[in-house]
């Protein structure tokens, strides 16, 4: 096979592995926490939560994934260090002057915006969560853009690892939400501290070049706006609801999101790994693996999301009253409503890293932020008349950009996208939820509704097989593509 091809699923292994340590410790937290804390308390979790992150975006500005860009093209240019110097005083002062401004208006955000007092001393707290988990980011970045994605791998497993321990320890001692920030708060310290000694002991390249300043601003000015888009996208909506609805409704939001969003973590694309690869091969002119890349990743996003889909939308009831109990049933229409977005979720991840490995950033920063403006305004519209409307609003936005995105794409760039990519997966995913939906009715337990998860993947993998949409030629040469990589390493 092609190098480019055994280099990056080389990589994409350990990105995979990253997100699969995520996805273990998000699906621990979204089952554990709700049921520990119970719905009143997690929806104060769930609120102070999205506060926070909302806040991590005054401690980036989008410096942590322009990195990844810069530094992919230092390790060919050389000049590794002139770019962590510089984007290390910046980091360092954007991170402090954040958390300490989420300290001081802690009272004024719980009290005069939402009304809650009990807020107060979460916010408090999470304003040191956000002081370590930006520098936690901004350090994983670093060894995501110099390709040491394997020790990514090890420092998210034990991140994710401790992130479920430590706050279920605490909140056993003491039965409070903020603990479960703490405990949070903690893990990722411990994460922070390894990243930092494993960068100490590195001996990086450096021929002290100049920097191409305007370049470096210009990136960083359009990542901003990507993350802050970012962040409206996936914790606006949850603010929106709090100003409008109880505390519980926001956990009940959060937890329909909260598993759609885990589907981005079980995709077969490691985002980050992938801007990696297309900045790279972008500096070197390598258009025609670029486009093999594209090709196999959105063909096979697309399939794999379409499957997600169908499965949530058949087992979301179910399943919240498996994991949650019937005080919670009133997330399951939400995330059956937004079980669409697993679409939209899985091939953001292969358009994104692409339009910004090419140096479409502009393109791309103005249609995350355009998006993020329309989702929480429309959600601001929505959320007086609860939180299924919000859902609906969200999951019509998004999916209708993705689309208009993705078109855009490959008629801008060029790409190779058929028609039998999107169409035919859309088919199999339609006979599959007609031929399933009357299996409904022997799900009467948790262990029936992972055996019925299993007959739908099944008879998806039967159309997929009978309509040709994959062969099992090409998965076989993947497969053994991926067991030679990993014996080599």
């Amino acid at each position: 096979m092609a190098k480019w091809y055994s280099e990056i699923v080389t990589e994409n292994i350990y990105g995979f592995g990253t997100k699969i340590a995520m996805l273990i410790g998000g699906i621990g937290t979204a089952i554990l926490f709700p049921k520990i804390l119970g719905p009143e308390q997690f929806g104060y979790f769930a609120l102070v939560f999205s506060v926070a992150n909302i806040w991590l975006f005054f401690s980036s500005f989008g410096i942590d994934d322009s990195m990844i860009k810069f530094i992919s093209s230092s390790t060919v240019k050389n000049n590794t260090v002139e770019y962590l110097r510089f984007f290390y005083k910046w980091k360092y002062f954007l991170t402090i002057i954040s958390a300490v401004s989420l300290f001081l208006f802690s009272d004024q955000i719980a009290i005069y915006l939402f009304k809650e007092s009990k807020l107060s001393i979460g916010i408090k707290v999470s304003s040191i969560y956000v002081l370590f988990y930006s520098l936690y980011n901004y350090y994983n970045n670093i060894f995501i853009g110099l390709k040491k994605n394997k020790l990514i791998f090890y420092s998210s497993t034990l991140y994710n690892i401790l992130r479920i321990i430590l706050p279920i320890i605490l909140v056993l001692i003491v039965l409070d939400y903020s603990n479960v920030i703490v405990g949070t708060t903690i893990s990722t310290l411990l994460a922070l501290l390894i990243l930092i000694y494993w960068l100490s002991k590195m001996n990086l390249k450096d021929e002290s070049k100049e920097l191409d300043f305007s370049e470096i601003k210009k990136f960083i000015y359009y990542c901003s706006l990507i993350y802050f888009g970012t962040i409206l996208l996936q914790w606006m909506s949850s603010v929106i609801i709090g100003l409008f609805q109880s505390s519980m409704e926001v956990g009940f939001y959060r937890i329909g999101l909260m598993w759609v969003s885990a589907i981005g973590l079980i995709s077969p694309v490691a985002t980050k790994v992938f801007l990696s690869f297309y900045s790279e091969k972008h500096e070197a002119e390598k258009k025609r693996e670029m486009e093999s890349i594209f090709r196999y990743s959105i063909r096979y996003s697309i399939i794999f999301s379409l499957l997600a889909a169908v499965e949530l939308l058949l087992v979301s009831g179910y399943f919240i009253r498996f994991i949650y109990g019937d005080s919670y049933m009133a997330s399951s229409l939400v995330l059956a409503v937004l079980s669409f977005l697993a679409v939209e979720i899985t091939v953001s991840q292969v358009n994104y890293p692409l339009l910004m490995g090419v140096g479409k950033i502009d393109v791309l920063a103005k249609y995350i932020f355009s998006v993020g403006i329309l989702t929480s305004v429309f959600s601001f519209i929505a959320a007086p008349y609860g939180i299924v409307s919000v859902a609906v609003i969200t999951t019509v936005v998004r999916l209708l950009a993705i689309i208009i995105l993705t078109y855009y794409l490959v008629k801008t760039l060029e790409m190779q996208f058929e028609p039998k990519f999107y169409i035919k997966p859309l088919l199999c995913a339609m006979l599959t939820f007609v031929i399933s939906y009357p299996v409904q009715k022997i799900v009467d337990s948790f262990l029936t509704g992972i055996l019925y998860c299993i007959f739908i993947a099944i008879v998806y993998s039967l159309t997929l097989i009978s309509s040709k949409t994959i062969e099992l030629i090409e998965i076989k040469r993947f497969i053994e593509e991926i067991k030679c990589q990993i014996q080599v390493k």
